[in-house]
């Protein structure tokens, strides 16, 4: 990947997501990675998708969210 791509996707990033660090007791972190996978999904999107349940919000991107950075990565 050339530089001004990553910077390109860098900037993406900063002005679509906020970034949240979640602490968890060791080995947890890879059992979530192998839960995750086992069953389709990326961590990311396991802890989305859990805190969307939970808290009845709509946080995932919106489908024209997902065109434009597609778009971006091209």
């Amino acid at each position: 990947m050339g530089l001004a791509r990553t910077e390109r996707k860098t900037k993406w990033n900063q002005k679509t997501y906020d970034d949240i660090k979640v602490r968890v007791p060791k080995g947890m972190s890879e059992q979530l990675k192998r839960y995750a996978e086992q069953h389709g999904e990326s961590l990311n999107g396991l802890i989305i998708r859990l805190l969307e349940a939970e808290t009845k919000l709509v946080l995932r991107r919106t489908a024209a969210t997902d065109a434009a950075e597609e778009t971006e990565e091209s």
